[in-house]
């Protein structure tokens, strides 16, 4: 009878313990916490940690569960063998065989169950199985309480380690807010885009926002002073990159206000001989920075340096691109347009028929914020466009079609040496 007892004793905490792990992993950090705090009754274990271990922490409560959930397995499958082994003699090989089968079938049936229910019912299973599951975890309490002791205590988180988790803890915060359906419907859809770009502000590097060298405006420096001006009010920049011989010889930057004050200078005395004299001793320094530096460590060294343009160098010191501040800030608080930018400039036009026309230039990641369309992700592009060609092995033309799940990508438009125009074509069922 006790090994009859026992399996089943076993196999019921289990199914209790998975389903307050997955609901409480589903609910996240910030709702589990308000519902500990609202009903301390049932949620009685979480504080009995904190009191035990001055530095419990979120993750540390996982840990208890997962280990009372392989002991309770442990325990079903050492007492089911024991009563499958005393009865060994009794029961026929095809009977044996099919209790085995049987038990198993049971246990993956209770496991999947339980894990479809906390997946879609996270919050009521949480209230339903902590409980009962927190008393299965305090029998092996003793246990776990000192594993977390030995564990604080010969493995203890140094300053710096602390202070390096600090951002990823405060990314993960913002986050569970953002994806909080009770919190977020309190917010804009421009206050929950902002603070997703806070949240993943860190991790973006400059290779991912820059723009690449194929659209760099940039001047020799042996270029005169005149086509320095017409090069300024043709392309509407306020400074562009200087090279010598070639762009990936950039000595520095010319500043249009620069020009504008020569020019104001010799107005004066109606001078025009300084029109053909080169751009050479107008050129100021410039920060250079490799494609896989951080955005937020440029934008520090753009405030230190006082310096607006950086140029992106690979690891061969060729030129990549170049990135302003202003590319930066857009990354935090969305496109910035002035008085020169236009709806040519869009990088997206969504259609009344559902269908969307990108730029190739537009990276997966915007497309992911911009248009919720998830690209495949990998080191080897950053672009739309460098994932068809990625895919395609070459550049495509008109009319090249690849299919996904939820959406089809067609080359509108390319060149020998480049994609420019992509339809993004969502799949009706």
């Amino acid at each position: 009878m006790f090994l009859l007892i026992v399996p089943i004793v076993a196999l019921v905490g289990c199914c209790f313990v998975t389903a307050a792990l997955i609901s409480l992993r589903s609910i996240g950090r910030i709702r589990s916490k308000r519902l500990f705090n609202s009903h301390r009754g049932i949620f009685f274990l979480y504080p009995l940690l904190q009191k035990l271990h001055k530095r419990f922490e979120w993750e540390d409560l996982f840990f208890v569960f997962n280990f009372a959930k392989n002991i309770l397995l442990l325990l079903f499958a050492i007492t089911t063998c024991l009563y499958l082994l005393k009865n060994v003699f009794s029961l026929e090989f095809n009977d044996l065989l099919l209790s085995i089968v049987i038990t198993m079938s049971i246990v993956l049936f209770f496991d999947a169950s339980m894990r479809v229910i906390s997946q879609t019912w996270p919050k009521a299973t949480v209230k339903t199985t902590f409980f009962p599951a927190a008393l299965y975890c305090v029998i092996f309490l003793p246990i776990t309480s000192t594993l977390l002791f030995l564990s604080k205590a010969f493995l203890p988180t140094s300053k710096s380690k602390e202070q390096e988790s600090a951002p990823k803890m405060a990314k993960d915060k913002i986050m569970e807010l953002v994806q909080d359906s009770d919190l977020s419907r309190y917010l804009e859809p421009a206050q929950v885009k902002l603070l997703t770009s806070i949240a993943t502000f860190q991790e973006r590097i400059v290779r991912e926002i820059m723009v690449p060298r194929i659209d760099v405006t940039a001047l020799d420096k042996t270029a005169t002073i005149k086509e320095a001006a017409q090069a300024f009010i043709t392309e509407r920049y306020s400074r562009v990159p200087v090279y010598s011989g070639t762009v990936d010889q950039v000595t520095g930057v010319l500043l249009y206000k620069d020009i504008l004050e020569l020019y104001i200078q010799h107005a004066e005395n109606g001078s025009v001989d300084f029109l053909n004299q080169s751009i050479e001793n107008l050129v100021k320094p410039t920060l250079f920075a490799p494609e896989t530096k951080k955005i937020s460590k440029l934008l520090q060294e753009f405030r230190k340096a006082q310096n607006h343009l950086a140029i992106i160098v690979d690891e061969y010191g060729g030129t990549e691109g170049i990135v302003s501040i202003e590319d930066i800030l857009e990354e935090l608080v969305g496109e910035i347009e002035d008085e020169y930018d236009t709806d040519d400039e869009l990088l997206y036009k969504q259609h009344d028929d559902g269908k969307i026309v990108v730029d190739a230039k537009m990276s997966i990641i915007d497309i992911e914020k911009e248009l919720g369309i998830a690209i495949p992700d990998s080191p080897e592009y950053d672009t739309i466009g460098g994932y068809i060609f990625h895919r395609a092995g070459s550049i495509p033309a008109k009319g090249w079609r690849i299919h996904h799940e939820a959406f089809d990508l067609e080359v509108l438009s390319s060149s020998p040496r480049a994609i420019n125009k992509i339809r993004i074509i969502p799949v009706t069922e």
